[in-house]
């Protein structure tokens, strides 16, 4: 897939006012979001608090909005940044991207290549709804995508067991073979 690493399109992506994605993700967890405007108070409470309970272990939850879904989101980053504030949001909030289709962007390419859920015999599958949701480990092996009817709070205990290492995502090679890094 040629899509490593991940953290130089993350560099690339962080809006001025979001905080810091921190470098490099490796031995962090990430979450990959795609958060539309429509996105309810409890559900960026949620995020938030998971964000707050797995900080000491250097967790990040990483949002990025895309307007594939009836054109929902706003039309600039600026307009997003300023709806974002509304809710003092602490975690990285990066510019609009493509999640499915022919400009999807590299994250969610090599998200998708590598989940169990959107991947089936080479095709990706597209993610469905606003708030799709992956859940990576410290070696950015996906652990599983979650739906968006999966509600944030629901991952904590997924995010825990990659946290303390009791599981672990996985890797896809070129020739759509799981295997470990």
């Amino acid at each position: 897939m040629g899509l490593y690493p991940v953290v130089a399109a993350l560099a690339a992506l962080a809006l001025a006012a979001s905080p810091a994605h921190g470098g490099s993700s490796a031995g962090v967890t990430n979450v990959y979001y795609d958060v539309p405007k429509t996105f309810s108070a409890i559900e960026i409470h949620d995020l938030d608090g998971v964000l707050h309970k797995m900080s000491e272990y250097d967790g990040k939850i990483l949002a990025f909005p895309s307007r594939q879904f009836r054109r929902q989101e706003f039309d600039s980053n600026e307009q997003i940044k300023r709806f974002v504030a509304r809710y003092n949001v602490t975690f990285p909030l990066f510019e609009v991207i493509d999640v499915n289709g022919p400009g999807t962007h590299p994250i969610f390419l090599y998200c998708k290549w590598h989940s169990d859920e959107l991947w089936n015999d080479g095709v990706l599958g597209d993610i469905s709804w606003n708030f799709g949701k992956f859940l990576l480990d410290r070696n950015n092996g996906v652990y599983k995508y979650y739906t968006p009817r999966t509600p944030a709070i629901s991952l904590e205990e997924d995010i825990w067991k990659l946290l303390n290492e009791d599981e672990k995502g996985h890797f896809r090679d070129e020739n759509g073979v799981i295997g470990d890094v």
